[in-house]
């Protein structure tokens, strides 16, 4: 009983360790945007907010994107956040002409309020500012180079806007390519003061490992143990011929010996009989 709870307990805090080194940690802006997908916010916006289908009856005559056409509906995150929850702004919901031709809009943006939860909402909100950064919005002029030579380079194409993104990327570790912004500290570059903890938990995993199969073999080894029948005696010093498979427990050697003065005795009494 012992050694099957040592056994248990074993494999749970492997099966712990291993989850927590392993576990996907998305950042914000990935998770809204893999939200967005599922969803179905892509089916108006586009690919990712990038291009908007048509809207015939409007002026615009298309759905807004994620990133040309955000300010124009929500400059804030939280104009961004009412624009979700609520289908659009106070501000735009003021204006006679928006009132007009939303209802002239064949396609009309819904309120997701009721339908996802805050931390939800807080994802999309992360996703659509990462999707409408420019380098005009940055105030330090060295990051808006960098920013401007990441989108040069094609940084993008793999790490999003900003580095804030974390596509998919199968056949890798955790299956997505890290982002820049987000990360969580684990994902960080690893220092001196960082190192020492990470080989500290690989050192550990690597013990439990061979550890916990020990324990998981050991309880069938003793059970094996306990119902395991004697080993065959050899009577003559060779093995029992007579054996054709058949698992027979022989008696000891000892209890041999003591039956054969009695068998002698009754060898000599077929031979003599008595008169």
């Amino acid at each position: 009983m012992r050694l099957r709870l040592l056994t248990l307990v074993v494999v749970a805090g492997l099966a712990l360790l291993a989850w927590r080194t392993f576990r996907a940690q998305l950042p914000a802006a990935e998770r809204g945007r893999r939200l967005a997908e599922t969803t179905g916010c892509f089916g108006c916006h586009g690919a990712e907010g990038t291009h908007g289908t048509a809207n015939p009856g409007r002026l615009d005559r298309s759905v807004p994107t994620f990133r040309s056409d955000v300010m124009m509906y929500a400059k804030t995150r939280a104009e961004i956040r009412e624009w979700i929850t609520q289908g659009s702004t106070a501000r735009r919901r003021g204006s006679r002409t928006w009132r007009e031709q939303r209802e002239l809009g064949t396609l009309r943006m819904p309120g997701f309020g009721r339908r996802l939860s805050a931390a939800a909402i807080d994802d999309l909100v992360a996703f659509v500012e990462a999707q409408s950064m420019t380098s005009d919005s940055l105030a330090d002029s060295l990051v808006r180079r960098g920013f401007d030579r990441a989108d040069q380079l094609g940084c993008d194409g793999c790490h999003g806007p900003g580095g804030r993104f974390a596509r998919r990327n199968p056949g890798s570790l955790k299956g997505y390519i890290p982002s820049w912004d987000g990360r969580p500290p684990r994902q960080r570059k690893l220092g001196c003061d960082r190192l020492a903890p990470a080989l500290a938990r690989c050192a550990s995993l690597a013990l439990l490992l061979p550890l916990g199969l020990l324990c998981a073999l050991a309880p069938q080894a003793v059970l094996e143990g306990r119902h395991r029948s004697p080993s065959r005696v050899l009577w003559n010093g060779a093995p029992d011929a007579g054996d054709r498979g058949t698992r027979r427990t022989a008696r000891p050697m000892r209890r041999a010996k003591l039956a054969e003065p009695a068998a002698a005795r009754k060898r000599a009494q077929a031979a003599c009989p008595p008169s």
